[in-house]
């Protein structure tokens, strides 16, 4: 959109297109309440809002539609800040920058300011995200972005104010305010035309077939680090599904991958990324040798840490991997335990220090560890619950099994039949649900549920697939919507996003489904899902790996146990157990049906793999079975 001819000559020194920096925990949202006298017209009890006492504290409104209409009536932009309360670079831009009081004052007198955290509304950073964090962006009453052609390109951008100082953010606001004023109509005309513009590129279809895996591991190999581990040179963090992929090919005969990636688990471990001391990772490496870290410690990227380095040593049993793994289970379970059952989201960065890693790297430092972000999110906690229930029957430490299964009966309380599962945990009085927790929920419920045998993770598991394929898309859709469509959205709200990972994870959802007995139906949704993405897994870059995952899963055939026998018995749990520690890249463990009269046959183990079928009632012998069944081979299994 080029609207340059629009523009006169009194505002050229108007907002500037200012690139965003780095995030961070951000205020709580408060608001003070004040009696409105009835008798007299409302704007005229709120031309001098808000009152003096105000005016040098930070004062937040919701995001809401209330928020909106008060904007609109005062006939303010709005300014929108959306943080990660556990960011160090957001922290200080919240404390230094927009805590100043000065630029308080402000923000108070011409804005209406809004506090977004953005770990509860993953839908609201989806379409206002600027690709860092703090996000600060200038809004019309309508939610629409106030638009500006003075970028680079000469082409129309949202204003996002970014890495400025004191002086530049003031005067950034000050023209903010000016340039509203002059051109309040043609500003809404354009947000509007703008925001009818911000649809997401469609991705191009394909077949689900190993070739689609095939490209995507040559792009794999074309962009590895081969010195350090890791795609690209930087930045270097855990990459969800890698070593699952590179196991699943090697099955099939085809190592390249896992030879290639060799060096990832290894260099993490031996990296500043991996916390020796206190167990656990930290959230990112921006060195290419996985050095410049961002210190925080967050629940999910934990869990699929621990969840790695249990593989890791199913595959080549050492102490290196066992006590990496036992060291994330610990931190998970002590520094981010929740007091009503499972963990919080994490740790933060270390304020008080320069880089965030002092407490960390300087062994002399006293004070206490950095605080913990205690909100508690549904889907880390459901693939927290997952990681140590497997982790803790791969090492034989029952403690982690216990609080595995504490997190996701946490994670249960949320859920209700039909209706799905919140993005926060209970006692939150928050409602809202988007399909990223309805599919990572799903999906960690039945990893659970592969694990124990539990009916319950499985019903659970099924019933939120089947709410998020009535729920989260419209008729003659195949891929699903990040949220539930409202009748009334506000601003970019009104805009369609199709997450990829969340719909690839739907997908992985659906395809184990499958194999459990729910029906051939989840296959077929399954495959008609991943086609959509199947022709193009290399433009998603490092987040296709998962995708390549999902293929591979949805094309070969699984290692399939059958366990015959009473569920609760403990012959058929160590028979479960058995299967839980086989490096088998590609395992299903499903129970077997009773007899007619309520009894249950003896206890027995029947495995179904590419090689043949096999059975026994002996957990030693099961597992030399898996390991002799355990290859997938070098063609498609229909």
């Amino acid at each position: 959109m080029n609207f340059r001819a629009f523009y006169g000559p009194s505002i050229s020194a108007v907002l500037m297109l200012v690139l965003m920096v780095v995030s961070s925990p951000g205020p709580a949202v408060s608001q003070s309440e004040r009696l409105i006298d009835y008798d007299v017209p409302v704007q005229q009890q709120f031309a001098t809002w808000p009152p003096p006492e105000l005016l040098h504290r930070t004062y937040w409104y919701p995001w809401s539609w209330r928020t909106f209409q008060r904007a609109a009536l005062f006939d303010k932009p709005v300014f929108l800040f959306i943080d990660s309360r556990w960011n160090l670079n957001a922290h200080r831009t919240r404390e230094d920058l927009v805590g100043d009081a000065v630029i308080q004052e402000r923000l108070n007198r011409g804005y209406l300011t809004i506090y977004v955290n953005a770990d509860e509304r993953p839908d609201i950073v989806e379409r206002y995200q600027t690709g860092t964090m703090p996000v600060m962006s200038l809004l019309l009453p309508s939610g629409n972005p106030l638009i500006t052609n003075k970028t680079p390109t000469g082409e129309g951008m949202p204003i996002t104010i970014g890495a400025v100082d004191r002086e530049r953010m003031l005067f950034l606001l000050e023209q903010g305010n000016i340039y509203y004023d002059q051109w309040t109509n043609f500003l809404t005309h354009v947000g509007q035309e703008w925001a009818g513009m911000v649809q997401p590129t469609d991705p191009i279809s394909g077949e689900v077939g190993f070739e689609a895996s095939d490209m995507m591991a040559q792009w794999i190999s074309a962009n590895w680090d081969r010195s350090d581990g890791g795609i690209g040179l930087a930045p270097k963090f855990v990459i969800p599904g890698l070593p699952e992929y590179a196991r699943i090919r090697k099955a099939r005969y085809l190592p390249a991958t896992a030879e290639l990636t060799g060096n990832y688990l290894p260099g993490l471990l031996s990296g500043p990324l991996h916390d020796t001391v206190h167990g656990g990772i930290h959230r990112m490496a921006a060195g290419p040798d996985w050095s410049e870290i961002q210190y925080e410690k967050l629940l999910d990227r934990n869990s699929t840490f621990l969840h790695q380095v249990t593989l890791a040593f199913l595959d080549a049993p050492s102490d290196l991997y066992r006590k990496a793994a036992t060291a994330a289970g610990r931190f998970i379970m002590d520094t981010l335990a929740d007091p009503q059952g499972g963990f919080y989201l994490g740790q933060t960065a270390d304020f008080e220090s320069e880089d965030g890693g002092g407490y960390w790297n300087d062994p002399e430092r006293e004070g206490s560890a950095p605080e913990i972000d205690k909100l508690a999110l549904s889907a880390p906690n459901a693939q927290a619950g997952a990681a140590l229930i497997r982790a803790g029957i791969v090492l034989q430490q029952p403690d982690m099994v216990t609080a595995g299964r504490q997190a996701l009966d946490r994670v249960l309380g949320g859920y209700r039949t039909g209706r799905g599962v919140g993005q926060v945990l209970p006692p939150s009085t928050s409602d809202h649900k988007y399909l990223e927790t309805q599919a990572d929920v799903a999906f960690f419920l039945l990893d659970a549920y592969n694990s124990t045998g539990e009916r319950r993770y499985y019903d659970a598991s099924l019933n939120l697939v089947e709410f998020s394929i009535h729920n989260f898309r419209l008729p003659g859709e195949t891929r699903f919507r990040d949220h539930i469509p409202e009748p009334d959205p506000i601003g970019l709200l009104n805009t369609r996003r199709l997450p990829f990972r969340a719909n690839i994870q739907m997908a992985r959802t659906m395809i184990r489904l499958g194999h459990h007995g729910a029906g051939e139906r989840f296959f077929m949704e399954a495959e008609d899902l991943l086609a959509e993405y199947a022709g193009s897994l290399a433009m998603f870059r490092v987040h296709a790996v998962i995708a390549a995952l999902a293929v591979e899963e949805a094309v070969a055939k699984p290692l399939l146990v059958t366990l015959q026998g009473d569920p609760s018995s403990e012959s058929v749990r160590a028979l479960r157990r058995a299967a839980v520690r086989s490096p088998a890249s590609w395992l299903i463990v499903v129970p077997g049906i009773g007899n007619q009269d309520g009894t249950f046959p003896e206890s027995e183990a029947w495995v179904d793999g590419a090689g043949g079928r096999r059975s026994t009632a002996d957990p030693v012998e099961l597992a030399r079975i898996l390991k002799d069944l355990s290859d997938i081979g070098p063609k498609r299994v229909d």
